[in-house]
């Protein structure tokens, strides 16, 4: 590699020559845009890391590589792409087409056209639902495994190279936007910017590769590389905007982009390394700051109640003070009823983005983000960890607690006549098969539900498994009984799946039983 930084170097410096800058943007692609190197490919391009203009261009043909530092968030945050997308399948911009600008190594320029799904992956052989992969408004997934002796077998020895670009039409004709590259594996000194959240550090790149047998050959053995770069997981993130007048525009999509080697050691020992190639799209909403603000109301209701609870259950107990027991039962009691807090607002909030995700015609509401569903997931954890409390609380009641019937029916008075003309009376004691009976139907009472609960169970996994129901949770706009490998579940939208198939269930049941109740009272009604 040296060689030929050397050569592409002085060519392109001292004589301007196009394709030697464009070979020595590729070199510092390879090189994960290192610049710390006193003579290196990065080097060049120290004092053009910004969107290049027209004089730039006049000045020095050298390629663009470098967004500015700390202009990623006003980057993705631009309005300039003025293309309306459909979220319903077979309409007019229903899917995103991205173009590719493709280099050799030493610089030359292959072609520009549409870039398939297909081109941004290694996985072998044929992927379901790829033409589906780019679909506006759904979510896609495709991994595979594969050997790392299958890796160096493909490909061609050299890497090509991608500049990537989105293109739509603006009412008079087609348009480039180009499409930022967010590399995970860009190190500046000890940290690696792109890693973290804040936009604001991230360090936006144009050029990308798939595989790179090139930079990891040795001099002494040249045929052999002993070091393979190779792109681990790409995930192309699009964001709708949110505004009504701007419906069905997008902010500038970007690419995020993993790269990790592959030695001779992996290699010998035949291990398999998993690729992931992910389409992500959301759209930013007040959903979380509605729901942070609906719990922290309810909060506050929610302690006002616990206290009402705790208070009369220690006067039913006959506790004047407040005393270690009735701090330890308010505890108790806040975390069942905060528990059913969060639950009902979880349970809302996803039942909420099912209906209108699905129901949708025009691009109202997309999924949100992974990391908002991370956020519901961790809510509904918390619930689940408080609602465990008052089980253990409930349980150690129950087993700690003796119950017995008190049978207060005044005994029967018969007479008794001993002698003839004398009357006298008897009382006659209640039988204890009387208050055994008692006392086993109203332990019966306990157990004692509006529905039968072997019931409930059954027929929500049979709607759900079954039926295929389960499959609604897709991550796309459409619905469908059978599961789509390419589509993920959304967990948000599963969680809305199970409540609406659980809570119709258990309606019916209910109705079921009541119009038996129902029945039942008006034949003895109408009998009397």
């Amino acid at each position: 590699m040296k060689k030929h930084l050397r050569a592409f170097l002085h060519e392109c410096v001292k004589m301007k020559h196009r394709t030697a800058c464009e070979a020595l943007g590729n070199l510092c692609a390879i090189q994960m845009y290192k610049d710390e190197r006193k003579v290196g490919p990065c080097k060049v391009f120290k004092d053009y890391r910004r969107i290049p203009t027209s004089s730039d261009a006049d000045r020095w043909p050298i390629p663009w590589l470098y967004y500015g530092e700390g202009d990623a968030s006003i980057v993705l945050n631009r309005k300039k792409i003025t293309a309306k997308y459909s979220i319903k399948p077979g309409k007019h911009n229903s899917n995103l087409q991205l173009v590719a600008a493709r280099y050799h190594l030493n610089g030359s320029f292959i072609n520009i056209s549409e870039l398939r799904p297909v081109e941004f992956h290694l996985c072998p052989g044929l992927w379901s639902g790829i033409e589906s992969a780019f679909r506006f408004g759904a979510r896609y997934i495709h991994t595979c495994s594969i050997s790392a002796k299958q890796m160096v077998s493909q490909g061609t020895p050299e890497p090509i190279f991608y500049d990537l670009y989105l293109q739509y039409n603006d009412g008079k004709s087609n348009m480039l936007y180009a499409i930022p590259l967010l590399v995970r594996n860009i190190k500046v000194g000890t940290i690696y910017p792109n890693k973290g959240r804040d936009t604001s550090q991230w360090l936006l790149t144009r050029r990308m590769f798939l595989l790179d047998k090139f930079s990891g050959v040795s001099t002494k053995i040249p045929s052999s590389p002993t070091v393979i770069q190779y792109l681990k997981s790409i995930k192309l993130v699009v964001q709708a905007q949110r505004e009504i007048e701007n419906e069905g525009n997008i902010y500038p999509p970007f690419i995020v982009l993993e790269y990790d080697q592959i030695t001779n050691e992996n290699i010998s020992l035949g291990d398999v390394f998993l690729v992931t190639f992910t389409v992500e799209f959301y759209m930013e909403n007040d959903i979380l700051h509605y729901v942070d603000m609906g719990l922290g109301i309810l909060s506050g209701c929610v302690f006002i109640w616990s206290c009402i609870h705790t208070w009369s259950e220690s006067k039913r107990c006959g506790r004047i003070t407040i005393d270690f027991w009735t701090v330890g039962q308010f505890a108790i009691t806040c975390c069942s009823h905060f528990a059913n807090m969060i639950f009902a607002v979880c349970l809302l909030l996803a039942v909420h983005t099912l209906v209108f995700y699905k129901a949708q015609s025009v691009v109202y509401i997309l999924l949100p983000s992974q990391d908002l569903e991370a956020v519901v997931n961790r809510y509904v954890v918390v619930a689940f960890l408080l609602k465990i409390v008052e089980l253990v609380r409930l349980i150690w009641k129950q087993t700690s607690i003796d119950i017995f019937l008190v049978d207060w029916e005044k005994p029967r008075i018969l007479p008794n006549q001993k002698q003839i003309g004398t009357m006298t009376t008897q009382k006659q004691t209640v039988s204890i098969w009387r208050s055994y009976f008692v006392a086993n139907e109203w332990a019966e009472i306990q157990t004692k539900r509006k529905i039968s609960l072997p019931m409930q169970l059954v027929f929500t996994v049979l709607l759900l498994k079954i039926y295929g129901l389960e499959n609604w949770a897709a991550a796309e706009p459409e619905v469908h009984l059978n599961r789509i490998s390419y589509r993920p579940i959304s967990q948000l939208l599963g969680l809305g799946m199970i409540v609406v198939v659980f809570s119709t269930v258990y309606i019916v049941q209910v109705g079921k039983t009541s119009r038996e109740n129902l029945l039942f009272l008006s034949g003895h009604l109408h009998c009397s």
